[in-house]
């Protein structure tokens, strides 16, 4: 079952209360489900945590990785994945028994030449067996939408679908 969040930790208080009643409940009926869900990646910051979702029936989580290029991060304003190392905040996740899902971005203005390989290695060196790799979308009403508009880099007819793609 995919509990579908795009922060399941946004409160970790209140995500500690539904794991224990999740576990109770999970345990009282066979444990008919296992669970997937979303996740910062500061996750990996609460062992409590891990541990509760794997008792609750966890297995797999989806993060939001972005890319292992620190200046692309602080492009993206993705703080909670600087200043730490993703690899070992990924294995640490693993090590609690949970999947780890991730989702990267490529397309960043900081992105250096080599992103591609640099994406490529820190999957492999993650054990990440679903790796989501997406380009960079700007859509309409965000930050980045009015700073390269103001740029004259956005088309005319961008709607935002990168599976869209006008020639």
């Amino acid at each position: 079952m995919f509990i579908v969040d795009d922060n399941f930790i946004g409160n970790k208080k209140s995500a500690k209360q539904l794991l224990l009643a999740l576990a109770e409940w999970n345990d009282q009926h066979c444990r008919p489900f296992s669970f997937f869900t979303e996740a910062s990646l500061n996750l990996a910051d609460d062992a409590e945590l891990l541990n509760l979702m794997k008792h609750a029936g966890f297995i797999r989580v989806f993060v939001g990785i972005e890319t292992p290029v620190e200046a692309s991060l602080k492009e993206a304003n993705k703080l909670q994945n600087i200043h730490r190392s993703l690899l070992e905040s990924v294995h640490f996740i693993q090590q609690h028994g949970i999947e780890v899902m991730g989702g990267f971005i490529v397309g960043f203005d900081s992105d250096p030449d080599d992103v591609f390989d640099r994406q490529v290695n820190f999957i492999q060196q993650s054990a990440i067996p679903i790796a989501m790799v997406g380009l960079l979308q700007a859509l309409p009403g965000t930050r980045l939408f009015r700073r390269l508009t103001d740029e004259g880099r956005v088309l005319a007819d961008a709607n935002g679908n990168n599976l869209d793609c006008p020639t």
